[in-house]
Order: structure tokens, then sequence, then C-alpha cells
């Protein structure tokens, strides 16, 4: 950071030394290196003091300005078409066929989808040490959980839970990508379009999908495309006379949604592709 200001003759601003200071002590957290922490922990607060008073703001908003990446908040949904009024599945596929055709079994109900609620487990230390046995220990047990309960879940969406289990509400792109790691040594499959698959789910022989209605936040672009499939066949298998625009329609139902963002569409191809 400050080396690329000095090639361009720029100002180092009160806002970089901050932000310099404090992707130091994350460095020094890595390589569990305790004698030069303090020190650079109170560069970082005479960093943030001063930006605060710059600012013309508290310590805390003036902290949270300056972190460079931020985790995406789920209000930032690329597939959100601004739904109006309540978009609910189709009854039917709420209904679940018996594994054997030809038993007559009635009432079956399909698990809707149910997002995973954060349960705290631990401090943000744990994350900024995940090359110790007793870090991986910790989160290994957490994403297991998680991806038992939610999976297929989006790689990103996982990452972000187990985050906030530990506390840490903001995740760097290389705090992310050392999770994703933990994630595969933890046994977890992870597909070609970046979900996350439970040890006890094939998805080769999966055909199962979880409805939801437009008032559960559920991002379209979360939903693995194989669940999504299993919906379409699910109701094509119901109404094989339907066009592909009304089994789109449908199955976009299924899952709270009505518009065909650009977003949404893309998502489709994907699932198309599979057919």
């Amino acid at each position: 950071m400050y080396r690329n200001a000095s090639a361009h003759n720029e100002v180092l601003t009160v806002r970089d030394a901050y932000r310099a200071a404090d992707a130091s002590v994350e460095l020094l957290l890595y390589f569990n290196d305790d004698e030069g922490l303090t020190e650079l922990r109170r560069i970082r607060r005479e960093a943030l003091v001063a930006l605060a008073e710059q600012e013309g703001v508290s310590e805390d908003s003036a902290e949270k300005a300056a972190v460079l990446e931020p985790t995406t908040d789920y209000d930032d949904d690329p597939s959100d078409g601004n739904e109006k009024g309540k978009i609910e599945p189709d009854p039917e596929v709420l209904e679940q066929a018996p594994e054997d055709p030809d038993d007559q079994i009635l009432g079956l109900k399909r698990l809707p989808y149910e997002p995973w609620e954060v349960v705290p487990v631990g401090e943000k230390d744990v994350l900024y040490d995940l090359r110790s046995t007793g870090s991986k220990e910790s989160v290994r047990p957490v994403v297991n959980e998680i991806a038992s309960f939610e999976g297929p879940v989006h790689v990103e969406r996982l990452a972000r839970l187990t985050a906030r289990s530990f506390d840490l509400k903001k995740l760097s792109k290389s705090r992310a990508k050392s999770l994703v790691r933990q994630f595969r040594r933890a046994g977890l499959y992870i597909d070609e379009d970046n979900f996350v698959w439970p040890r006890d789910l094939d998805p080769n022989t999966w055909s199962e999908f979880r409805p939801n209605d437009s008032t559960v936040r559920r991002f379209f672009l979360y939903i693995s495309p194989i669940e999504i499939l299993n919906a379409a066949k699910f109701i094509k298998a119901k109404h094989p006379e339907m066009s592909d625009r009304e089994l789109e329609a449908a199955v976009l139902r299924t899952f709270g949604k009505k518009r065909r963002t650009k977003a949404v569409r893309e998502h489709l191809v994907k699932v198309k592709e599979l057919m």
C-alpha cells in the first residue's frame, strides 16, 4: 500500500496508515509474533484515534469505514428482483413422492429450506491462526455441522456463516481462502459450481430440493444448480405438457422468486446445462 503510494508520489493518508497497521497486526497474529504485536497494536490504535478525529466520527465508525474488504451483506443479493407481494411455491412441490413409485403413501411432506442460525462458538482469534492444530479442531466441527444442516451450501455462504460463528463479521478474501482449505480437509466435497456437500450427500444421486417462499432470505445464486434441476424434474414429471417458459416460472416460484433478473437467468443457464 505504502510502496504503491510512494511510487506515484502520493501522500500516505491517516486512513492508509490505519489500514497498513491493521494488516500488519493480522500478519503477526498469523505468525504468532507476540513480541511485535504490542507495539503494532499501539500504532494501530493511534492511527484509529487520528482517523476518527479527522473524519469527525466515532472510533467504531472510523474502523468500519476503513476496512478494505468487508463481507458482502445479504442485502446485496445480485439476484434480488425486488419481488412485490408474497411468492409461494405451488402446493404440489410441498408433497414428497415416495421412493418406490408402487407405494401409495399419502401426506408425505417435503422439508422446506431452513437457514442455519449462527451460534457463537469461539473468538475471532481462532480464525487468525488456522495453521494451529487447536484452531483447526475448533473450526472443522462447526463447518461440518453447518454443511450437514444447509448442504449443498455455496462456499461463500459457508465461509461467512463459519466466520460469524467465531464473531468475525468482516471476512477478507485471504481468510476466506484459508477457511475453504479447511472445508476440504474436513472431508467436504466442493463441486465445480462452488457448492459444498456434506459427506452423507452424493451430488450424483441426490434428487431432493427444499422449497421456500419469498419471506425466507435465500439468495437464488446460493441455491445449487443440482437442487434447482431436481425441482425442475419433479415439476416436469407432474406436468409434461409445460412449456420451457412455464416450467421456468414454476421453478422460480418453488424458491420464492418471480422476476428473471440477469443474474437469475445466468444461473438458470447452469441448470439447463445439466439437463
